[in-house]
């Protein structure tokens, strides 16, 4: 019986970590199965307050996340932390760990309030029990300034409607970004993933100040690390080659905005899922920047592609469908295909006024055509 139960605890693992593996391939469906077979292995042999049961939960609260269902992995997160309070106490890794991953949730879930107060109380007992130069700390730095960029962008509009971070925030974002890179330089070198990743966040802040040469500069210099790291490129650096097409269309630079898009495009189908929210995107990125172009119907095949992932990941009511079906519903429209874009403008004008605001031009737009 003694070995019967060691299998089963050991395929629970390999479950375990078949779950996470799927999950960062955007397999979603496919990790959730994973991770809900390794709890019922667990809870079988342990009963519900172990603290294996609690990586369980862990594991099915990430996948749950990216497939939207918040509130179900605000409640695994929470329960995997009581369990784990009461088996390992304040200051075991694995409590710091899912402490500090339920105000990702939280900020999911729009909750930003609720986010940094987490990932602040995160911060505090790291110092505290780490000290300030930890490489915990430096993540939980970088957990704030995401926050605080996501609260600026919600509570100021800036002219037409469009959001933007409040300057005070956005400053203040940028100074715990600069922190916790100098924490990550400081532990790592400056040739390191989490340096790269630190660099794209900085860039990301100095395109929004309109500051594209620091903006390049930055993504730049996070491409060449990565490059010169082994093995393939990581997702990261798709993320600077995307944001980085972004600051060369703003710049006219059309094909070198185009060969970072395609490039960004190519390293996120190699490494994700086809319906990964990643892939859908980077589809839409390359299909704006054939839209300035003028190469319409490469435009139109992108777009549709990001359309067809979208779909199978958020279902049919979502922002990011709305997008994209837009740019669709506006390239069929100048071919002349008006019968066809009347239900695509009519959903995205139920939208878009929420999101953007009634006096936006997406709005305006897509509520006209959808009249005519």
């Amino acid at each position: 019986r003694r070995e019967s139960a060691d299998d089963d605890a050991a395929h629970a693992n390999s479950l375990g970590r078949m779950g996470v593996v799927l999950g960062e391939q955007g397999k979603y469906e496919e990790a959730l199965a994973k991770h809900k077979e390794a709890h019922e292995i667990r809870v079988r042999l342990h009963g519900s307050e172990h603290v294996d049961v609690a990586q369980s939960l862990g594991g099915m609260g990430a996948v749950l996340v990216q497939q939207g269902n918040f509130q179900l992995a605000l409640e695994h997160g929470e329960e995997a932390l009581r369990i784990q309070l009461g088996e390992l106490g304040q200051d075991h890794s694995a409590v710091d760990n899912t402490r500090s991953s339920i105000p990702n949730v939280h900020s999911a879930k729009k909750m930003l309030p609720e986010a940094l107060r987490g990932h602040e109380e995160a911060l505090r007992i790291r110092r505290l029990t780490l000290g300030g130069g930890d490489l915990l700390v430096a993540n939980s730095l970088h957990n704030i300034a995401n926050v605080l960029l996501r609260q600026g962008k919600k509570t100021k509009r800036a002219p037409q409607g469009k959001r933007a971070p409040q300057a005070g925030e956005e400053d203040e974002a940028l100074s715990q970004y600069e922190e916790s890179l100098r924490i990550k330089r400081t532990q790592l070198g400056g040739e390191h993933r989490d340096v790269a990743t630190a660099l794209v966040a900085i860039a990301n802040i100095h395109a929004s100040q309109g500051k594209p040469t620091e903006a390049l500069k930055g993504y730049r210099e996070s491409l060449r690390i990565n490059k010169e790291m082994p093995g393939d490129e990581p997702p990261d650096a798709a993320t600077a080659l995307c944001a980085m097409a972004a600051v060369l269309l703003g710049q006219g630079k059309l094909q070198e905005a185009l060969e970072s898009g395609e490039e960004s495009l190519r390293i996120r189908k190699k490494l994700l899922a086809d319906t990964h929210p990643d892939v859908a995107n980077s589809y839409a990125s390359v299909g704006n920047i054939h839209v300035r172009l003028g190469r319409l119907e490469d435009a139109l095949t992108n777009f549709k592609k990001a359309l067809t992932a979208q779909r199978q990941i958020f279902g049919q009511e979502s922002l990011s469908i709305r997008e994209t079906q837009y740019g669709v519903a506006m390239l069929l429209a100048a071919k002349g295909c008006s019968v066809e874009t009347k239900g695509m403008f009519e959903a995205c004008g139920r939208i878009f006024p929420k999101a953007h605001g009634p006096a936006h031009g997406k709005t305006q737009e897509a509520l006209m055509m959808a009249r005519s």
